[in-house]
């Protein structure tokens, strides 16, 4: 098992497994922090193909991350 990880600066980010561990088994996201607004919140994380996730923020955050749980 491996976590692949990555900072973001967008609204939509999407991690891909690497090799040799191409199966997603989850992922999702840490450290939302928009000093702006007070309703930031993910509105979507999902699996987007069998070796990727996928989240969507409803507004940009300029430092956050992303993360996917890997498998062989």
């Amino acid at each position: 098992m491996s976590i692949a990880t990555a900072a973001v600066s967008k609204t939509t980010a999407t991690m891909t497994c690497p090799n040799p561990f191409t199966r997603v088994l989850g992922g999702g996201y840490s450290g939302l922090d928009n000093p702006v607004s007070t309703t930031q919140y993910s509105a979507a994380s999902y699996p987007n193909t069998v070796n990727s996730w996928t989240v969507t923020l409803n507004e940009t955050d300029a430092d956050w991350a992303i993360y996917a749980i890997c498998s062989q």
